[in-house]
């Protein structure tokens, strides 16, 4: 009986830890996309590729977690997007229209809490 209190006792500190750090403050990741050409839709795409990898650095990748935990994960991967969408719609939108500038960061900062100035 005590190994089996023990276990839950664990699982609990574990899936609460997992819990309060699948939405880490002021986390955040650069995406870089200065070699990619965003005027085209394979460009784009890797774009959201580096950018789903930078999501998941941020939030965690867990198969198996428990109900709240994988709930708490999923509104992590949602706010980072979230910040993520307005960089990227810019930057293509620039890319497919030619008025891009040599001073034009080519890094899109993401993060849960929306990003460096949003």
């Amino acid at each position: 009986m005590k190994k089996i209190i023990a276990g839950i006792f664990a699982a609990t500190i574990a899936s609460s830890a997992f819990a309060a750090s699948s939405e880490p403050q002021g986390v955040t990741r650069e995406v870089h996309f200065g070699g990619l050409n965003l005027a085209n839709a394979e460009g784009e795409a890797m774009l959201n590729e580096r950018i789903t990898r930078a999501v998941r650095q941020i939030c965690g990748q867990r198969v198996f977690a428990p109900l709240q935990d994988a709930m708490a994960q999923r509104e992590c991967y949602r706010k980072v997007f979230a910040s993520a969408r307005p960089q990227v719609e810019l930057a293509v939108a620039k890319a497919r229209s030619g008025n891009r500038y040599a001073g034009d960061p080519a890094v899109i900062a993401i993060a849960p809490t929306g990003g460096k100035g949003l």
